[in-house]
């Protein structure tokens, strides 16, 4: 239980920090009430995330690291090449629109067919997975300008909707959403003292869990979250920093050669019309990915067998006197 709610809770920010956050806006979307009381606290994200409001986040975040989060996103678009970010996500969404729309083909392809995959059921999870993907790269990120101007809060009570509501048509995690288990979660508080809490959580067919919250600025977040924040800030600032102007046109050179030859490739796949011409071209770049990945294999079929190790000294040959 503790993993079902500190996870999500962690991954959203550590998400919201990898792409940094513009200047503070007002928010335009109704703002889901945090109670004063930690298990309050647990039950109201619970809840929201239960309902597809992913926004609880953001308003569950001490305003403080909101502050953070706004700094490091203004810092990163200020420093990011907007070519070389522009083009990296359009690239991305090109390439989820064309296997989008050649994925008959690629399914029927003998490079998929002879792997001896369960086509139907990859054919179930790509769909909706490919719409879950798309989004995000079509989103207000797609542009270093839609970055910079962003809004967290509407954008996770937005897009971030949207995106959960679509991976709920994913199979693999459909009726696996654990936050199906609200009406039957239960937090208890053990002890609290001053700005910290222990609690145990549970609910039904689930083993009950402790987790410990610190209160930062009236707002209840996981303790280890609390405890590492700043330092996580601070690296994530001496990463941007070395990204002098310079650095960015050295990378920004790396980078278009790549991407040119990516893009590449993206064409030529939006070209093929049959399932032959999809092996002729992505056949042999994947036997040949798969060979690489096989030259790091050790070959454990022949030679002798490594021999075990033992703590055991080895018997003395020494004949005593």
């Amino acid at each position: 239980m503790l993993t079902m709610l500190r996870r999500p809770f962690i991954a959203v920010i550590a998400c919201v920090v990898a792409l940094g956050c513009a200047q503070e806006k007002e928010i335009i979307a109704a703002q889901p009430a945090i109670p004063a009381t930690p298990d309050g606290t647990i039950l109201a994200v619970a809840q929201s995330l239960a309902d597809n409001h992913p926004e609880i986040f953001w308003e569950a975040l001490p305003e403080s690291y909101r502050a953070d989060i706004n700094g490091l996103t203004a810092s990163f678009a200020a420093k990011m090449d907007p070519e070389l970010y522009d083009r990296s996500m359009a690239l991305a969404l090109k390439f989820i629109d064309v296997i989008q729309s050649k994925q008959g083909i690629i399914l029927a392809s003998n490079t998929v067919q002879n792997t001896g995959a369960d086509v139907a059921a990859i054919e179930a999870r790509m769909t909706p997975t490919l719409a879950v993907v798309r989004t995000f790269f079509g989103s207000e990120i797609s542009t270093l300008a839609g970055l910079a101007a962003i809004d967290w809060q509407a954008y996770l009570a937005g897009t971030g909707a949207q995106l959960m509501a679509q991976a709920d048509a994913i199979p693999e995690v459909e009726g696996k959403d654990p936050f199906v288990l609200f009406d039957s979660l239960q937090v208890e508080v053990l002890e609290q003292t001053g700005d910290t809490a222990r609690l145990k959580i549970t609910a039904a067919g689930k083993e009950p869990e402790e987790v410990k919250l610190t209160r930062v600025e009236n707002r209840w977040v996981p303790s280890e979250m609390a405890e590492q924040w700043q330092a996580r800030v601070a690296e994530a600032h001496a990463r941007l920093d070395e990204l002098t102007p310079e650095k960015v046109q050295e990378l920004k050179g790396q980078a278009m050669f790549g991407l040119a030859m990516a893009e590449g490739f993206v064409t030529q796949l939006s070209t093929i019309e049959t399932s032959q011409e999809f092996d002729a071209t992505v056949g042999p770049m994947i036997q040949g990915l798969i060979g690489n990945i096989g030259s790091f294999v050790p070959d454990m079929t022949e030679g002798d067998e490594p021999e075990p190790v033992t703590d055991e000294p080895e018997p003395s040959t020494e004949t005593p006197e």
